[in-house]
C-alpha cells in the first residue's frame, strides 16, 4: 500500500516537473523590477505595451536626453552628414567630469562624426557643439551667440515633444544633466526613442558598436558604443565600463544578439538609465527603464526584457488599413449622403499579445454616441461627420477585460436629414402623386374610348386599319367589289351570337385588346 502511494506521488511530482519545465522553456517571464524604477517596453509596431511600470511618473532621463538632441539636429541636418562644423567655446561651459567625446574648441567634424561622439561615448561637448550650431542654421545667423544660439535649439527641443504630443515632457539642456526644469515620464520618453530610431541615420549610429575618425587638427578618436546590449565581447566594452561592472573572461554576460541602437545615462540623482531597442523578425522593441540602482541590474533587466518580449510576443492584425473596416446602414441621413457609411482605421491595426494567449482575443465596434446612435442592426446619425472624422473604436477584449480602442475614421461625409432634403422628399411625392392621377386619367380615359367603340360598333359601324396582329386574321379576303373592309372573325362571332339573342362577350374580349380603331359606318342594303 505505501509503495503504492509512493509511485503514485512520485508520478505526480515527474508529471509537474514535465509541465514547468516545459511551460519555462516555451514562455519566459518579463523579468523584475525594483519599485523606484519607471519602466515602458514598447512595441513600436502596434502601439502596446509589453511591460510598463511608473509609466506616467516624471523622471531626469540623464544622458538618454541625447536621442532628442540627435532627432532635432537631424531636422535641419537632413542630407548635409559631410559638412564641417567647428567646435567652440561652447563646450567649456559642461562639467569638467562629465562624459566628454573629446572635442577641442577650434577643431572642425563633420556633422556625422558628431553624431557618433554624441551617441557613442555620450559626449557632452559633442551635444553642445551640435546644439549652438543647430541654432544659428535654424536662425540663419551664423554669427548668433552662443548662449542665444543654444536657446534657439532648446526651443526647438520642447518644439519637438510638442509635435510629438508629449504633455509631461520639457528640456533645459541638450547634454541631460540634472536640471529641475529637465523631465520626462518613461512613456513618453519611449515616443521619443521610437522618433529617433525610425530616422534612419540615427539608428545606424546609434547600432554601431565602435567608431573612429580624426578631426581636422589631426586628433584621432576612438569611440565604443556605451550600450553594452550589442557587445559580443567584453574586450569591445569601454574599459570604465568593465571595470565598473567588473566583468571577466571574453564573452559579454549581457550580450543580446537581438539588441539594436540604444542609448545610456547616468547621473547620481537620475541613476542608472537605458533606452534599448530590438528586433526578432516581425517584432520590434523599445524599451525604457528609469533609475535603475545597478548597471548591472539594468543590463539584465534589458537583456531578459528583449528575450521575452521578442521570442512569446506576436500581432494580431484586425485591419489592414487599406479597405473599409466596417460598414453600416443610416438612418435620418440627409438624401444626398446615400443610406450607408463606411469606416477604416488609419494603417494596420494590431495587437500585440502572448502567443500562447491569441485565441482569448476579439474585437467590438464601438460608435461614438454623440455622432452616431446604435439601432439594431443599423444607425441613426446624430451629427454632421466630415471625411476622415473619427466616428468610434475598434475596441480589443482579452476575454471580458477590455484592452484598448483602436480609432475608427468615416470614409466619407455625411448630414443628418435638413430642409433641402425635406424639400426634395416634398417634391418626389407631390410628383409620384401626379404621376397617379394622370395615368389613373388615362387609364379611364381609355375605358371610356373602348365603350365608344363598341357602342358605334354594334350600331353599324365596322372597323378600318384593323391590326391583324391583335385583333385575328379576316374572315374573308377583301375584295375591289366590296370597297370595305371585312369585320375580323372574332368581332363576326360576337355579331353572331348577339343575332341569337346571347350575352355580349366582354368588352375587352371583343375589342381584342388595348388597341383603339377608326370606325366607318356600315351602308346598309
Amino acid at each position: 500500500m505505501i509503495k503504492r502511494q509512493n509511485r503514485v506521488a512520485l508520478a505526480t511530482l515527474l508529471l509537474f516537473l514535465i509541465l514547468f519545465i516545459s511551460t519555462g522553456s516555451v514562455l519566459a517571464a518579463m523579468p523584475s523590477f525594483g519599485s523606484g524604477e519607471g519602466v515602458y517596453l514598447l512595441d513600436p509596431d502596434t502601439g502596446d505595451a509589453f511591460a510598463k511600470q511608473n509609466e506616467d511618473s516624471r523622471y531626469n532621463p540623464a544622458s538618454t536626453t541625447k536621442l532628442m538632441t540627435a532627432l532635432v539636429a537631424m531636422d535641419y541636418i537632413k542630407d548635409r552628414l559631410n559638412e564641417r562644423v567647428t567646435v567652440g567655446e561652447e563646450i567649456t561651459q559642461i562639467d569638467a567630469d562629465s562624459s566628454v567625446a573629446d572635442l577641442a574648441p577650434g577643431d572642425t567634424y563633420t556633422w556625422e562624426q558628431l553624431l557618433y561622439g554624441l551617441l557613442l561615448p555620450s559626449g557632452n561637448d559633442a551635444a553642445m557643439t551640435m546644439a549652438v550650431n543647430i541654432g544659428r542654421l535654424a536662425q540663419n545667423d551664423p554669427a548668433l551667440g552662443t548662449n542665444a544660439a543654444l536657446d534657439v535649439f532648446i526651443g526647438l527641443m520642447n518644439k519637438k515633444a510638442e509635435d510629438l504630443g508629449l504633455t509631461k515632457t520639457h528640456f533645459a539642456n541638450p547634454h541631460g544633466l540634472v536640471d529641475a526644469n529637465h523631465y520626462t515620464t518613461p512613456r513618453e520618453m519611449a515616443q521619443i526613442a521610437k522618433a529617433a530610431f525610425g530616422v534612419s541615420t540615427i539608428n545606424a549610429v546609434a547600432s554601431t558598436p565602435s567608431y573612429t575618425c580624426v578631426s581636422s587638427n589631426g586628433q584621432a578618436h576612438e569611440w565604443e558604443n556605451s550600450n553594452i546590449l550589442i557587445h559580443p565581447t567584453v574586450s569591445e566594452i569601454s574599459r570604465s565600463q568593465v571595470e565598473a561592472m567588473n566583468l571577466t573572461g571574453t564573452e559579454n554576460p549581457y550580450y543580446n544578439p537581438n539588441a539594436k541602437g540604444g542609448k545610456t545615462g547616468y547621473d547620481e540623482a537620475a541613476g542608472r538609465c537605458l533606452v534599448f531597442s530590438g528586433q526578432n523578425g516581425e517584432m520590434h522593441l523599445v524599451g525604457v527603464i528609469f533609475k535603475a540602482s545597478d548597471q548591472r541590474d539594468i543590463y539584465a533587466q534589458a537583456d531578459g526584457a528583449l528575450d521575452t518580449a521578442l521570442k512569446d510576443y506576436s500581432h494580431i492584425l484586425w485591419s489592414d488599413g487599406q479597405s473599409p473596416y466596417v460598414k453600416t446602414m443610416v438612418s435620418f441621413a440627409s438624401v444626398l449622403d446615400g443610406f450607408s457609411i463606411s469606416a477604416s482605421t488609419k494603417g494596420d491595426a494590431a495587437s500585440t499579445v502572448l502567443t500562447t494567449e491569441k485565441d482569448s482575443y476579439s474585437v467590438q465596434v464601438k460608435w461614438d454616441d454623440r455622432l452616431l446612435a446604435e439601432k439594431g442592426n443599423h444607425v441613426r446619425i446624430l451629427a454632421p461627420i466630415t471625411e476622415g472624422q473619427q466616428i468610434g473604436t475598434l475596441d480589443v477584449y482579452s476575454g471580458s477585460t477590455y484592452i484598448k480602442g483602436i480609432p475608427l475614421y468615416a470614409d466619407q461625409a455625411m448630414s443628418p436629414l435638413g430642409w433641402v432634403d425635406y424639400l426634395i422628399m416634398g417634391g418626389v411625392l407631390l410628383l409620384v402623386v401626379l404621376l397617379v392621377v394622370v395615368l389613373v386619367r388615362y387609364r379611364r380615359r381609355k375605358r371610356n374610348q373602348a365603350v365608344y367603340n363598341l357602342r358605334r360598333a354594334e350600331a353599324g359601324y365596322h372597323f378600318e386599319g384593323i391590326k391583324e396582329a391583335e385583333m385575328g386574321a379576316f374572315e374573308e379576303p377583301r375584295t375591289e367589289d366590296e370597297g370595305q373592309t371585312p369585320l375580323p372573325k372574332s368581332f363576326l362571332d360576337m355579331e353572331a351570337a348577339e343575332s341569337e339573342d346571347q350575352p355580349s362577350m366582354p368588352m375587352r374580349a371583343r375589342l381584342g385588346g388595348k388597341t383603339r380603331y377608326r370606325l366607318k359606318r356600315i351602308r346598309r342594303q
